[in-house]
Parts: C-alpha cells; sequence; structure tokens
C-alpha cells in the first residue's frame, strides 16, 4: 500500500502540491480539500487519484476527519488558519507541513511542540521557497562558519512580459508590501516602516533590481535557531512592489492597508484607496492562461531568484557564505507541471519534497520543527531532491573569506 496525502487548500500553491503527489509513485491518495467546488473541479481534471472534498479549513473536526487515515496534513490555505489545521493534525494522529505562518502566532505555534512530540509525530512550519528552502541554506551556511553575524535574505521576482498578471493572491501581497517590515537586531524584533533601506542586488539570470525591507518568516526563525546571529532581514523587489511603493510614497496607499481602513472623499463619496487598488489588480493568472501567454509570447520569461547571504567569521578571518537560486525556465514549468507558474513550483516542490521526506521516514526529526532545525543530514538530502527533480531546483553556493 501507498502513502496518502490529505492537502488542504486547492489555491496556487495547493493545486501544484497536490499534482506533484498524484504524480508520485509511492502516493496511493491525495485527498484535496477546499470550501470552492468549482476550484475543486477545476483542480480534478488535471489528476488521476485525487479525491476531492468541501471542507472548511476553520472547521477543526471536519478536517480531522479527513485526516484521519494520512500520512501527512499539508496546509495551502491563509495563515489564519494554521492554528486550526496543526489541531485537527493532532486530532488525527498524522503529520503536518505548512508554507508560512502569522506573525502573532509565533509563541502559539511553538507551544504545541511538546504535543507533537508527544504523539512522535513532525509538523514542519513554513517549509516552502521563502521561507523554507532559504531557512535551510543559512542553515547550511552556519554549519560552515565559526559564528554568525548577520544573515540577509533577498527575494526578486522578474517578468518579460507584455501583460501585468499576478501569481497570487494580490490582496495578501498587498497586505504584505504595507505591513511594518521585521528586522532582528540588537537581540530584538525591529519594525521598520514600509519599504524601508531600499538596495540594488544582482540576480542570477535577472539582473540589478531594488529590494525593500519586507516583512517575512525567516527573520523570526532564523534569529531562535540560528546562534549567535545579530542582524536578520529579508528584503523583496518585483514591478508590482515598486508600483506599491510609488502609490506609498503619493499616500494612496499607507501603513497595514488591508487591516486599517482609511476613508477618502471623492466628491460626493467615501472609498477606501487600498481596496480600490486591489479592485484593479488582475486575479492570480491560471496555470492554462500562462501557457496560452506563453505560446503567443506575451510573456516570453518568469523568474523568481534567492540570494542568501551570511556572514561570520572562518579560521578568524571575516568571512559570507553566498547561495543562490532561481526558478527553472517558464516553458519548463508549464509543460512539466500545467497549474504551476514560476513562484508557485518552488514554493510547492520544496513543501511536496519536505512532506515525502517525512512520510518515507527521510525526515527523523519530532515536534514542531521549522526548516533550520532538521539535521544536516535531512537539509542536505532536501537540497538533493529538489536538485534531481526535474526540471530541477539547483543552488550554488561560494564561501569568500577576507583579511581583518
Amino acid at each position: 500500500m501507498g502513502f496518502k496525502v490529505l492537502v488542504v487548500g486547492s489555491g496556487a500553491q495547493g493545486r501544484v502540491i497536490a499534482h506533484f503527489f498524484d504524480m508520485d509513485e509511492d502516493v496511493e491518495l491525495v485527498k484535496l480539500s477546499d470550501v470552492d467546488r468549482k476550484a475543486l473541479d477545476y483542480c480534478a481534471r488535471f489528476y488521476k487519484k485525487a479525491e476531492t472534498s468541501i471542507a472548511s479549513a476553520s472547521d477543526t473536526d471536519e478536517v480531522s476527519k479527513l485526516a484521519r487515515d494520512v500520512d501527512v496534513l499539508v496546509n495551502a490555505v491563509p495563515v489564519e488558519f494554521n492554528l486550526n489545521l496543526m489541531k485537527a493534525a493532532l486530532k488525527a494522529g498524522t503529520n503536518y507541513l505548512d508554507m508560512a505562518f502569522e506573525y502573532r502566532d509565533f509563541e502559539k505555534i511553538l507551544a504545541l511542540n511538546e504535543k507533537f512530540q508527544k504523539e512522535d509525530l513532525t509538523a514542519l512550519v513554513a517549509f516552502g521557497v521563502s521561507p523554507g528552502l532559504t531557512d535551510v541554506l543559512v542553515a547550511l551556511a552556519a554549519d560552515e562558519l565559526d559564528a554568525v553575524n548577520e544573515v540577509k535574505i533577498l527575494l526578486a521576482d522578474y517578468a518579460d512580459s507584455d501583460i501585468v498578471y499576478t501569481t497570487w493572491s494580490p490582496r495578501i501581497f498587498l497586505d504584505d508590501c504595507t505591513r511594518p517590515p521585521m528586522v532582528y537586531e540588537d537581540g530584538r524584533i525591529k519594525h521598520l516602516k514600509p519599504f524601508a533601506e531600499p538596495e540594488v542586488i544582482e540576480f542570477p539570470r535577472v539582473g540589478k533590481i531594488t529590494v525593500y525591507a519586507h516583512p517575512h518568516e525567516e527573520v523570526l526563525t532564523v534569529s531562535k535557531t540560528i546562534k549567535g546571529v545579530r542582524r536578520v532581514s529579508v528584503k523583496m523587489g518585483c514591478g508590482l512592489m515598486d508600483f506599491f511603493r510609488v502609490l506609498y510614497t503619493m499616500g494612496i496607499l499607507y501603513e497595514n492597508a488591508m487591516i486599517t481602513k482609511k476613508k477618502v472623499k471623492v466628491d460626493d463619496v467615501e472609498v477606501d484607496p487600498a481596496d480600490v487598488v486591489v479592485r484593479f489588480l488582475p486575479r492570480p493568472i491560471t496555470g492554462e492562461e500562462l501557457r496560452e501567454y506563453i505560446e503567443k509570447g506575451v510573456i516570453r520569461e518568469a523568474i523568481t531568484a534567492i540570494v542568501v547571504q551570511v556572514y561570520g567569521t572562518k579560521n578568524g578571518k571575516e568571512s559570507v557564505v553566498e547561495s543562490s537560486t532561481v526558478s527553472p525556465p517558464i516553458k519548463e514549468i508549464v509543460n512539466t507541471t500545467p497549474l504551476a507558474n514560476n513562484i508557485s513550483y518552488p514554493t510547492s516542490l520544496c513543501a511536496y519534497m519536505a512532506a515525502k521526506m517525512i512520510i518515507d521516514g527521510s525526515i527523523k526529526s519530532k515536534g514542531v520543527l521549522f526548516p533550520e532545525e532538521l539535521t544536516r543530514e535531512e537539509r542536505t538530502e532536501f537540497l538533493r531532491r529538489i536538485g534531481a527533480y526535474k526540471p530541477p531546483i539547483k543552488v550554488k553556493t561560494t564561501t569568500i573569506s577576507y583579511l581583518n
């Protein structure tokens, strides 16, 4: 008998994770649940051994029933449901994985560690591409250094396209961009203004991109798990982010735009400018639309690039370990994984591979874990597997030491 998997959520990530499991010869059954029957029916056309169910991620009992006979529950819904789904996994007696978390729930997530350990279960938290792969690269770099001083995680999204399109929820992305970004510095978490600390970075296959401080889980997890680190930051850059920054500078967007509502009177009508911006942003592109635009030459390339820089000392010298990776060519992605794009492919592949390693016993660590907390052997095996998949996610790492 093969493995059984439950993927909760059939959005941009969930549908691709389900596809990877559906293609896996070791997997007997893929359960895919969502509250949207139309979305489930769309996804089901691409699977051979998937079973779809209507279920709300807010209903712990309902999800736990679906998860009762599976080997892992993969959470692919918004982060406000994480605690519900972690409890559902515990109730069902199964392993768990998600790709992000709500920052305010950090301590509550940690508090579930003993319960997962007691049940001899693994709960991998924040394991996609960023966070996820980025954390693995940080931990492997830290292994190479005698001491770690600073960690910089740099992210870029680039498209050579004649149209504006989005690859995941525009509302969630706008929320991320207008939240005060976090940095870890001097032993505590600090909050900056949105779009703070702009910096021009050279990314592989992309070129120079302006990145800005951005709220991300790695600031919390890396500062907790990497001993002695003094500063941790995450920066991101893309065309849509540059556009949001212009609107923020003009006062059209504002801090916490998706949380704190701000009304502006236009003639005799009061409107929230952030809601107006979201209203005009295109919905996430489907795999079929992406393929069509690529075939017509409307979209020529779409790249997600990551650079991870870990600064410290090695053999008494100031050193930096730099790792980088880019998504496979977009044509390869759409030809092999019809539901994916340049962001959902690497994110979902990393989540799928980590979940597969839990259920096949390659990840033996138990309890609530962040990617950095896996053993070196587990981290190395994870990189080997994503580098061997077709198309692969390959990582290039270099260590440079400087005389003091």
